[in-house]
């Protein structure tokens, strides 16, 4: 198993990427900001997303998940 945290600005709300370290099947957890850091992390580590989650549905936790 694979967990990549990433910390976005001052709300230093954790976006997560989890993924099976076999299958590279994963999923991005609170996609909170920064979208294209979110994106070019999956994408460096060779990464298939086959599922978001959003712990709640407040800013600092939503805030890439259209784009993303």
């Amino acid at each position: 198993m694979m967990i990549k945290t990433l910390v976005f600005d001052s709300f230093a709300a954790n976006c997560y990427i989890i993924a099976s370290s076999s299958t590279n099947q994963g999923m991005i957890i609170d996609p909170r900001a920064e979208e294209h850091t979110i994106l070019k992390t999956v994408h460096q580590i060779e990464l298939s997303i086959s599922l978001i989650v959003a712990t709640h549905t407040h800013p600092d936790r939503i805030g890439a998940l259209r784009a993303v």
